[in-house]
C-alpha cells in the first residue's frame, strides 16, 4: 500500500490497485462524487483498478495506470489535465494533455 498527502486530505492506494481516501472534499478531491468532507477512508468507487500510483495535490487527486490517469477536484489551473482551467469536479477525469 502507497499513500500521498495534502494538507487536508489523503489518499492511498492498496494492493489491489484501488485508491481510499479521506479528509477535506470542498472539491470533490477525496471521492469523486460529492463534496462532503470524509472523517474515514472512502474508496473511489468510479476509480478504474490497477492503479500503479495516486497522487493528492492542492484540492485534486489523480490515479496513474500504466497506459492512462484519471483526475478528479479542483480545476482552477488546469490540474485535472482535460485542457480546461474551469469546472472543479466531482467525478473522474481522464488525462488527456500530456507535455511532449
Amino acid at each position: 500500500m502507497a499513500s500521498s498527502c495534502q494538507e487536508s486530505n489523503t489518499c492511498v492506494l492498496k494492493v489491489d490497485g484501488g485508491v481510499w481516501c479521506w479528509g477535506t472534499n470542498g472539491d470533490g478531491q477525496v471521492d469523486a462524487t460529492t463534496t462532503s468532507d470524509k472523517a474515514v477512508p472512502v474508496e473511489v468507487t468510479k476509480a478504474v483498478k490497477d492503479n500503479i500510483a495516486v497522487g493528492v495535490g492542492h484540492q485534486y487527486t489523480c490515479a496513474h495506470k500504466r497506459d492512462d490517469s484519471w483526475c478528479w477536484g479542483r480545476n482552477t489551473w488546469g490540474q485535472l489535465g482535460n485542457g480546461s482551467t474551469t469546472d472543479s469536479r466531482t467525478t473522474l477525469v481522464k488525462v488527456t494533455v500530456f507535455a511532449p
